[in-house]
């Protein structure tokens, strides 16, 4: 992400999805910025990368709710 951009707050693209229709069930529960996405040498996202990543993020919360 550039500096200059803010960052998203969860409640606004909560209330953005729902406006153009979206499903309760289909909401993100959480919004994380990365620096830079992990690519491969083609370009592609490394999607595998993005989860080992967040995977304590969501244990963690998991685990103290």
């Amino acid at each position: 992400m550039r500096p200059d951009t803010p960052l998203l707050e969860l409640a606004a693209l909560q209330s953005y999805f729902l406006e153009l229709g979206f499903a309760r069930f289909k909401l993100p529960e959480r919004v994380q910025a990365f620096a830079q996405l992990p690519r491969n040498s083609l370009g592609k996202v490394q999607r595998f990368v993005l989860q080992e990543a967040v995977t304590p993020t969501i244990e963690s919360e998991e685990s103290t709710s």
